[in-house]
């Protein structure tokens, strides 16, 4: 092999070798912003599925229960999640389902206890979704009759 040559691959390999080492670099580099970010989301994210998870059974609670001392228990709770904490997280899919259960306790609207349950179901599923969404997953698509009507 002539000198010329073996310098022409000499100098196509120092630069492939300067590339991987640069694209190694800026891969760890984005990788770890990535991380610093989710991690800074973190606490949030899992204030958020506690909240939503406090709400899914409060509601479902307020669905299934009678009259009486406990239900109405339940649902002062619900008003408590409802101007506090939940206004913290909820994202404005959920936000407008849960003015809709929330006129139902209230009066404003019309509900027996099978629209209750429909109303707790949909707001359930929205948050499921509003969950996946700000953890960047595809969680499944939970459809049924609710999302039709």
């Amino acid at each position: 092999m002539e000198e010329s040559t073996y310098r022409i691959f000499n100098i196509i390999l120092k630069f492939i070798g300067v590339c991987g080492l640069v694209i190694a670099s800026l891969f760890a580099l984005w990788k770890y912003t990535d991380n610093a970010e989710k991690q800074f989301k973190k606490p949030y994210w899992e204030n958020k599925l506690k909240i939503y998870l406090e709400v899914a059974d409060v509601i479902s609670s307020i669905a299934e229960l009678n009259e009486g001392p406990e239900r109405e228990k339940t649902i002062q709770k619900y008003w408590t999640l409802y101007f506090g904490k939940l206004a913290v997280v909820e994202d404005p899919v959920v936000e407008m389902l849960m003015i809709g259960f929330s006129n139902c306790l209230d009066g404003t609207s019309e509900c027996n206890k099978c629209e209750l349950r429909k109303r707790a179901l949909q707001t359930s599923h929205a948050m499921r979704e509003a969950l996946g969404k700000s953890w960047d997953m595809d969680l499944e698509e939970l459809e049924g009759y609710y999302h039709k009507n």
